[in-house]
């Protein structure tokens, strides 16, 4: 391997190392990703920001699959009297009693 070739896959695996955090939160569809992204590509070269940033991509709360959401929004109906979303096996709305 020449020398030019290390070079190359150093500076990948340095970007790799570098962007880890947000691939972890890529990854792990956090709702926050676009955020940590956005820190990790400025405050990633400290060495605080970037554990800070890799914990946050860690711990943060995934995002909703949007096959979830659509069975969610498919086990809901709306009441005709005030327009809010009940469960579909509701028999009366519990926020204004309209029974169904």
């Amino acid at each position: 391997m020449s020398e030019h070739e290390r070079s190359a896959v150093f500076v990948v695996a340095a970007a790799i190392a570098y962007l880890l955090p947000s691939l972890v939160a890529l990854g792990r569809r956090q709702c926050s990703r676009d955020a940590v992204f956005v820190i990790n590509l400025v405050l990633g070269w400290t060495v605080i920001g970037y554990l800070f940033v890799l914990a946050w991509a860690l711990t943060g709360e995934a995002a909703p699959r949007r096959r979830d959401l659509l069975a969610t929004a498919a086990s809901l109906k709306t009441c005709p009297r005030c327009a809010e979303d009940v469960k579909a096996a509701a028999h009366m709305c519990r926020y204004c009693g309209h029974e169904f």
